[in-house]
């Protein structure tokens, strides 16, 4: 397959571009190959219109079932040329972030906290799948619910020798994780959750992870998302001293090319 990041613009106007990558792990949901937009940088509406209906075609050539693009809020120029078309609203999320870590105070009990071994991926797999039910697909309108607990365990299969697993078990029984990856004095959140009942865990959970990573020497967590109608989380973060950088809109094109 070609090369993940790509761009595209209609031939003699590279002032106006789409950033796009393809995103194999979305697949699973369309049962045909996906993409998702990155960013689009375009000078006027009028070009917008244009740009857009070109990458539409382009497509369509290359048999792209399904589309998704996060942007930031208010846009309403893109929003309009977006739903003409055929792109849907489909989510809204918060980014979070902090860049004093070190800086935060947290006061609670400490829960011991431990890497995920091969014999715990399985059950990491089956929280995922079985207890999310927020996230990009889980609030699609057209998207079944399990399809996207499918596409999150399968997304979850495949971070597991990329990144780091740490864990909350309780006789052997995993009852919380976090999945993250880091890069010098910098983390990056992909997915934290607990098991069902355990929801009551996951403020201390949280709590013992960041205090963990400040013990490690961790100044940064980069922008992760999170669901603007997951509350519980929006507002654990939020209470943990992590800040919303910024709010986003998600739309979905699903294209039947049959």
């Amino acid at each position: 397959m070609e090369s993940n990041v790509q761009t595209f613009h209609i031939q003699g106007n590279a002032k106006n571009y789409i950033t796009w990558r393809w995103t194999t792990w979305n697949d699973v949901i369309c049962s045909c190959a996906s993409n998702e937009i990155m960013k689009i940088d375009y000078e006027r509406v009028e070009t917008l219109s244009n740009l857009l209906q070109s990458f539409e075609i382009y497509c369509c050539q290359k048999q792209i079932g399904l589309t998704c693009f996060r942007f930031k809020v208010p846009h309403k120029d893109l929003q309009k040329e977006l739903v003409k078309i055929g792109f849907y609203y489909a989510e809204s999320a918060f980014v979070f972030f902090t860049k004093r870590l070190q800086r935060l105070v947290f006061k609670g009990a400490f829960m011991p906290l431990t890497r995920a071994t091969p014999k715990d991926f399985s059950q990491i797999s089956k929280i995922v799948e079985t207890t999310f039910m927020f996230g990009r697909f889980h609030e699609d309108p057209f998207v079944d619910i399990k399809q996207a607990q499918k596409r999150y365990a399968y997304w979850t299969k495949q971070l597991e020798e990329k990144r780091n697993f740490w864990i909350y078990k309780k006789l052997d029984k995993v009852l919380c994780f976090a999945i993250f990856w880091q890069e010098n004095d910098t983390v990056v959140l992909d997915l934290v959750g607990c098991q069902k009942g355990s929801g009551y865990l996951f403020f201390g959970f949280l709590e013992s992870l960041l205090l963990s990573l400040q013990k490690r020497g961790i100044k940064n967590i980069r922008p992760f998302i999170v669901s603007a109608h997951n509350i519980t989380a929006v507002q654990t973060y939020l209470s943990l001293g992590l800040q919303i950088q910024k709010s986003l809109l998600g739309f979905h094109k699903s294209r039947n090319l049959h």
